[in-house]
């Protein structure tokens, strides 16, 4: 039976994970199964490498998956990880209720962001080709797509820009990655959400091995579901109007709205306040 629950959870987050980066497996197996969090961390790893790597085959055949920009963010992202790792232990060694401080302030500064980009792309279409020039530095990361034998060319713009909020998000600890590539780089959102399959795919590859001890045959069921479920995940990317991908990211924003004032509640009721 929990085999059956591991790829059903899998299936879903699998199919949602190319769509809007959205990685719900740990939550749903340390709320409804008896797993211990090491586990369960392993599994949401394994799940999210499996299922962004079988629809990056896809995606990226069909060149929605923009490699140049995916390699420039996870390597914005390792530096700023690794920054925001050191002050996070400095602060906590420091002060002995600093996560709860940490927390609160990466919450506070969620939350608005969230909403704004859920009422943004809820009101507003947003401009899948601008017409404003690229820099030199973006026309090189610029690219093309196929799609229903024809081939859609694209420009990126605003990369300098792009670039400060990916670290900024990063080294806080949230992940806007597909509003920031739609929003601030111009890039079509069907290209935003293929390219965050990528990151999500190169950010899991060398994090997986930290939890393959962790593991056992328990997580096959999960991996396969994973797998199936970012097949389909890339063919409802192609299949899909944008205006779906859209609306879909934004809901994802929406419940990430609703996650940061949970945890401004637990960082305020951990510090005493409420």
């Amino acid at each position: 039976m929990e085999q059956i629950i591991l790829f059903v959870f899998s299936l879903i987050t699998g199919i949602l994970i190319p769509i809007v980066g959205v990685e719900l497996i740990v939550p749903l197996l340390t709320a409804f199964l008896p797993f211990y969090i090491d586990f369960a961390r392993g599994v949401g790893v394994t799940v999210a490498l499996a299922s962004a790597l079988s629809s990056t085959m896809i995606l990226a055949k069909r060149g929605l998956a923009n490699i140049k920009v995916a390699v420039l963010i996870v390597f914005i992202y390792m530096l700023a990880g690794v920054l925001s790792g050191v002050l996070w232990l400095r602060l906590i060694s420091a002060f002995p209720e600093g996560k709860y401080y940490m927390s609160l302030t990466m919450s506070l500064i969620s939350l608005p962001i969230s909403l704004i980009v859920f009422l943004t792309m809820i009101r507003f279409e947003w401009v899948e080709f601008p017409s404003a020039r690229a820099d030199r530095f973006s026309k090189a990361l610029s690219g093309r797509w196929y799609e229903r034998f024809k081939v859609i060319e694209y420009e990126v713009t605003g990369t300098v820009p792009a670039l400060v909020a990916f670290f900024i998000t990063r080294f806080i600890g949230i992940d806007f990655t597909i509003p920031i590539l739609n929003l601030i780089m111009r890039a079509p959102i069907k290209v935003a959400v293929s390219t965050n399959a990528v990151v999500i795919l190169l950010r899991n590859a060398p994090a997986v091995w930290g939890y393959i001890s962790k593991l056992s045959l328990l997580a096959v069921p999960s991996i396969v579901g994973a797998f199936i479920g970012g097949l389909i995940g890339a063919k409802l990317i192609i299949a899909k109007s944008p205006k779906f991908i859209r609306y879909a990211v934004a809901i994802s924003m929406f419940f990430s709205a609703i996650g940061s004032m949970l945890n401004i509640y637990k960082a305020l009721s951990g510090l005493g306040i409420v």
